[in-house]
Formats: structure tokens, C-alpha cells, sequence
């Protein structure tokens, strides 16, 4: 039975058949033969029958993950260079990044350190201006107004250096100087008959001033005016203590009531002084004195009582000056 089994037709040519088409298995010796040859089945039966999703999915990915899997059996040694050559790109980078925050931060510290030794030598500065001044005044009333050319010269030259070395500082100090700074720069410059630069510098004070408040904007309207009437500008000063007037508050108390007597009282002072519309001097000392009867505290008035009577000297001797010039003129 054996030998008719394969002695049968049917059965010679099922052998036939199979024999045909059966090759001896080939080894890969490369990723590209292994990719071939896991790849060819699926090949040669994609023309025999439908392969469900799953089974043609495997046939794909069986390459890849062959390849990746070779990767991976890599000597060790290998994988470290890798990773010496990245850090070698990844550090020079990090550190270069790293110094130039730090140089950056320096000069930012070192930056603000500068501004702010500026300030403080601004500060320091306008100090020794306003007692320089201050000095003067007081030798000027211990003297009886009358100090000779020396007294004179020194004081000039040393008002000069401190408000040149000042004014650098002014165009480049940070935070900006305040208007109290900037008004004795102003008003310094002034009496050195720079005009040119006292202008700028009372500008400068107006916007501070306007940053700071109305009532520091007050007082530079004060000391503009008073500069004004210095320089022979009458009208406009006049009009710049009337600015300063406007300005003062009303519910401030006595202490806004002062500054408002002050104010009416310098500016007819000053009228009499330069021989502008004498008689509006004794109209804004008039205004003076109402100011004064509305203050409650006892301190402030006898303090603007003495200030009145001053102002109320000063504008009888300008007069007398005025009359005397007049009767001069007509003498000649």
C-alpha cells in the first residue's frame, strides 16, 4: 500500500507540484537582504488572498523593528562617543549663553552704581550752592550790605565751579533731578548772566515741577518771576507770580495762606523795586494783608506780620529811590 500511495497519479503530481515550487532557504547577510526577505512573502501572497490589517501591519513594521534591534546590539563604546560629540556641541553653547547673562547683569549693576553716585554728588552739590548763598546773604546783612571786591569775586568763583560741575550731572543723572535742584541751578546761572542757560534750566524745573505738583510748580513760578524782573522783563514776571498765586491752594490751611501772603507780597515788592506800576504795588500788599487776617494759628500770623512790615520797608525805600531819580531828571 505504501508503494501504490506513490506509485498513485494524483498523488505524483501533488509532488511534483510542491518539489516545484520549494527553494532552499538563503541566509541574509546584510539589513537590506533582511529587509527583502521578510518583506517577499508578503509580496507573493498579496496576489493569492485578502491579508487581514493586523497581518499586513506586522509584515511592515518587522523590518524596521530588525533594524532598530541591530541599533541597539551596538558595542557600548559606540553609543558614548555619540554622547560625548553632543555634549561637546551642547556645552560650549550652555556656557557661552551662561557668560553673557552674567556680563550682561554686570553692566547693569555697574550702570545703576554709576547713576546713582551722579545723584548723590547732584544732591551734594546744589547743598554747598544753596549754603554758599546762604553764607553770602548773611555777610551781606552783618555788613550792612557793603563787602568789599574780594568778598565779591570769591563768591562768584566758587558759585561758578559748583554750578558748572553741577550742570553735567543735571543732563545725565537718573532718576531726573527735582525741581528744587534744578530752580537753584537755574537761578544761579541767572546771576552769572548766563542766560542762555539759566532759560533751559528754568524750562527743565517747569517739567519737573509739573511731574511733582501744583504747588512746586507754584514756587517755580515764583523764582521764574523774580529772575524776569532781574533782567528787566516786567510784564512777564508780573504775569508769572500771578500764576503762582492761582496755583496755591485754598484748602490748605495757613500754611497755603502764607505762601499765598508771600507771594502778593514779593510781587509787590518787586513792582516797586524796578519801577513797574508803583501803585499796584500797595493794591498786591493790600491783598497781603486780607491773606493775613484769615490765618487762625497764632505762630503764622506774628511771622507774616513781621514779613508785612519788611515788605511795606522795602517798598517805602523804593519809592524814595524812584522819587529821587524823577527829582534828578527834573533838576537836570
Amino acid at each position: 500500500m505504501v508503494g501504490a500511495e506513490h506509485t498513485h497519479p494524483d498523488y505524483q503530481d501533488r509532488t511534483v507540484f510542491s518539489l516545484r515550487f520549494i527553494k532552499p532557504p538563503q541566509i541574509p547577510h546584510d539589513e537590506s537582504q533582511v529587509a527583502a526577505a521578510q518583506i517577499a512573502p508578503c509580496r507573493s501572497a498579496c496576489g493569492q488572498r485578502r491579508r487581514s490589517r493586523s497581518m499586513l501591519l506586522a509584515h511592515w513594521w518587522l523590518p524596521l523593528l530588525s533594524v532598530a534591534i541591530r541599533k541597539a546590539d551596538e558595542p557600548p563604546w559606540s553609543q558614548q562617543s555619540s554622547v560625548l560629540t553632543t555634549l561637546g556641541v551642547v556645552v560650549p553653547l550652555v556656557v557661552s549663553i551662561v557668560a553673557a547673562i552674567i556680563s550682561a547683569f554686570s553692566a547693569w549693576i555697574s550702570t545703576r552704581q554709576l547713576y546713582r553716585a551722579q545723584r548723590s554728588r547732584l544732591g551734594e552739590l546744589v547743598d554747598e550752592i544753596s549754603r554758599a548763598d546762604a553764607e553770602y546773604d548773611r555777610n551781606l546783612l552783618e555788613n550792612d550790605f557793603r563787602v568789599n571786591e574780594e568778598i565779591v569775586s570769591n563768591h562768584d568763583l566758587r558759585m561758578e565751579v559748583l554750578a558748572r560741575q553741577a550742570l553735567e550731572l543735571v543732563r545725565s543723572a537718573r532718576p531726573r533731578p527735582s525741581s528744587r535742584e534744578v530752580i537753584v541751578l537755574a537761578n544761579t546761572f541767572g546771576r552769572m548772566n548766563d542766560h542762555e542757560t539759566a532759560e533751559l534750566l528754568y524750562k527743565q524745573a517747569f517739567a519737573a515741577a509739573a511731574r511733582e505738583g501744583p504747588s512746586y510748580l507754584s514756587t517755580i513760578h515764583k523764582e521764574y518771576g523774580l529772575y524776569l524782573f532781574d533782567i528787566g522783563k516786567s510784564e512777564n514776571a508780573s504775569s508769572q507770580f500771578e500764576e503762582a498765586v492761582k496755583l496755591i491752594s485754598s484748602k490748605g490751611g495757613d500754611r497755603s495762606l502764607q505762601r499765598r501772603f508771600q507771594c502778593l507780597g514779593m510781587r509787590a515788592v518787586q513792582h516797586a523795586r524796578h519801577g513797574f506800576r508803583i501803585d499796584d504795588a500797595d493794591v498786591f500788599l493790600r491783598d497781603a494783608q486780607a491773606a493775613l487776617d484769615e490765618v487762625r494759628g497764632e505762630d503764622f500770623r506774628e511771622e507774616m506780620r513781621a514779613d508785612l512790615r519788611d515788605y511795606q520797608r522795602q517798598i517805602d525805600e523804593a519809592k524814595r529811590r524812584v522819587g529821587k531819580r524823577h527829582s534828578g531828571r527834573d533838576v537836570q
